[in-house]
């Protein structure tokens, strides 16, 4: 049999030794595979690269606000390997960074050549997107597979211009929910290949864990030490008002009223429809292959999700099982509903009362995430293991 050897040196030390992480058969299924890299167990020192650009443009607060995450992450037991971010000005230094892809293996797509290594930042600009995956020179099998987000500068990037406009301190704050959003598909990713999962549960669950995370750490983050801004009330926030906290005066958002009034606005818009809505793909296409409308709310679903079932069900008991089980058979071993049940329960939960109403008592819990999950399980007892 051929093996594929993973093994890590420091060459810069006088005696270059080689330690072997791996040794896997290269004709292993994707998901053996990735079982004997252990690359869907959490680990303490995971392989991440983190690429920013030189440039004036990008401050040096961008990539040390993106550690503290990074090191909250991986305290608490996201600490996954093979994730890859750059950050970059097409017009800035990207020497290293490029370099670092080309030794990643990161190669040009079909339209512009394919396996040419990238040797300019035009070429990984062109690809831009996230969270997406590469193989290393092109060869995919699970072997070199890495998670990668391709992201200009949000400072400067014209695709978010409209949102600088509206709010430029909170943006910050919504740059931080995103790098927690793409990082949060990166753990999910561990865990589901090569299983597809619905996008209330891959979108849904990766959007209620920045909300909760940065809630919970808001006073903690750097960038809030820095400007000594104020986070909102959950109980009773003002919005557009020059009194209130800067995170209240612009998008609706968790951190200024744990989203009560997107909730009421979810509810109404139910209500407004019919009282009946559904669980799809990213079409509206079911599980039976019926395209049904109208969707669920994909955020507001998976908040109910934990609400009727648990967070620690949600983030890690279903993705535990979803290798082994597929996602419908996972989500009902661990919910005791089917998808479609689920949807009629979560459809009779917004239906009822008035729009008006407020979440019941523990809907947008105040527990801390130490309290409601644990990712380390996923070390000791991990995902992919027979049913």
């Amino acid at each position: 049999s051929s093996y594929d050897i993973d093994a890590v040196a420091n060459l810069n030390s006088e005696d270059v030794i080689f330690g072997i992480k791996s040794a896997c058969q290269s004709d292993d299924s994707d998901a053996d595979y990735w079982r004997c890299t252990k690359t869907n167990i959490p680990t303490l020192t995971p392989e991440i690269y983190l690429l920013i650009g030189d440039s004036p443009k990008i401050p040096e607060e961008y990539e040390s606000d993106y550690r503290q995450l990074l090191n909250w992450f991986i305290d608490m037991g996201l600490g996954y390997d093979r994730y890859v971010h750059i950050v970059y000005e097409l017009d800035g230094d990207n020497e290293e960074s490029l370099r670092t892809l080309a030794q990643l293996g990161y190669t040009r797509n079909s339209c512009c050549g394919a396996g040419e290594p990238v040797s300019k930042i035009v070429h990984v600009h062109d690809q831009r997107s996230c969270l997406t995956g590469f193989a290393a020179y092109g060869v995919y099998g699970g072997e070199r597979e890495y998670s990668l987000c391709i992201q200009p500068n949000p400072l400067t990037d014209p695709v978010w211009e409209f949102d600088r406009s509206i709010n430029p301190d909170q943006y910050w704050y919504n740059i931080l929910h995103g790098l927690i959003h793409e990082y949060f598909h990166h753990y999910q990713r561990a865990h589901i290949i090569p299983v597809e999962a619905l996008p209330f549960w891959i979108e849904g669950a990766a959007i209620v864990f920045p909300d909760m995370f940065l809630w919970e750490k808001f006073y903690e983050l750097d960038y809030t030490k820095r400007n000594n801004f104020k986070r909102g009330d959950a109980e009773d926030s003002t919005y557009f008002d020059s009194s209130a906290p800067m995170v209240c005066q612009g998008f609706d958002t968790y951190l200024c009223d744990k989203l009560v009034r997107n909730y009421n606005n979810v509810k109404q818009g139910i209500q407004e429809n019919g009282g009946q809505c559904y669980l799809g793909s990213r079409e509206g296409v079911g599980l039976d292959g019926v395209v049904r409308q109208p969707q669920c709310d994909w955020a507001m679903s998976a908040y109910y999700l934990a609400y009727y079932a648990s967070h620690q069900i949600m983030w890690v008991d279903i993705p535990r099982d979803m290798w082994a089980m597929g996602f419908p058979a996972a989500f009902q071993k661990h919910v005791g509903l089917t998808v479609d049940e689920f949807a009629v329960s979560f459809s009779n939960f917004m239906n009822s009362g008035s729009p008006d109403d407020p979440p019941p008592e523990g809907f947008f819990t105040e527990k801390p995430l130490s309290e409601l999950v644990d990712f380390w399980s996923l070390k000791t007892n991990p995902s992919g293991m027979a049913q």
